[in-house]
């Protein structure tokens, strides 16, 4: 299906990020492609804690390192980053969501991050904080054209290997030439759907191949109440 193959391609791109100790993975793709999906479900499969930084055009240098807090009796002072968590905590994911949307002279000051040293410098006493055993490093980028999403530097670029996600193809031939709809996208929805979400993957599949695409099952046949029937067919009108 179409979520294992972006599984998949997900997999060979972070092995070679493990393997080579540097760089990122980039994944590209319209909003509602399943970027977060397919992150957090590798992480499920592969038992490895995830880190989330938003970045925004707002955003400085520092941000990435840490952030600023006040308490009456300390006064201000700097609490870690979820990158610098990320960077501490082996195997952990650090997901960099929206990394085109910052400026590009401040993602620059993070190319030592992506490269062989895999580490942040904060620039003062020579501190500095190096990615841990098996850490993965993400960037979700949206496609060019999106309001405030800026082209992704070059130095950024040339360090990682990008994954182009695309929204899961609704129709397909089969051997006799005819006209299917495949259920991925069905599938990410049907959740939503009060009538629709205590199914398992397997059995929705089976309706909806009963229903949409008319390969009627005994099995089908004592899942598809009218209900569902009347929710695929509403479901394959609005895909």
């Amino acid at each position: 299906s179409h979520l294992v193959e972006a599984m998949e391609e997900f997999i060979r791109l972070t092995n070679h990020q493990l393997e080579q100790k540097e760089g990122l993975t980039i994944l590209e793709g319209e909003a509602g492609t399943g970027k977060n999906w397919l992150v957090d479900y590798y992480a499920h499969l592969t038992e490895r804690p995830v880190f989330r930084f938003t970045c925004s055009e707002s955003r400085e240098a520092q941000e990435f390192k840490y952030l600023l807090e006040y308490d009456a009796e300390r006064g201000t002072y700097r609490i870690a980053s979820s990158v610098i968590e990320a960077l501490r905590t082996p195997g952990a994911i650090l997901v960099l969501d929206e990394v085109t949307t910052t400026r590009p002279e401040v993602l620059k000051e993070l190319n030592s991050l992506f490269d062989y040293s895999r580490t942040i410098y904060f620039g003062e006493n020579h501190i500095s904080q190096k990615a841990g055993p098996g850490v993965l490093i993400i960037g979700l980028m949206n496609p060019e054209y999106y309001m405030g999403v800026k082209p992704l530097a070059e130095t950024v670029r040339d360090r990682g290997l990008t994954m182009r996600l695309e929204y899961p193809p609704l129709e397909a031939r089969d051997e006799e030439g005819k006209t299917t709809y495949r259920p991925d996208e069905a599938l990410m929805l049907r959740r939503f759907i009060p009538e629709l979400a205590d199914l398992s993957s397997e059995e929705f599949r089976l309706i909806w191949e009963a229903q949409v695409n008319q390969t009627r099952t005994p099995a089908a046949a004592e899942l598809l109440t009218s209900e569902r029937a009347d929710r695929l067919d509403q479901m394959k009108e609005l895909l």
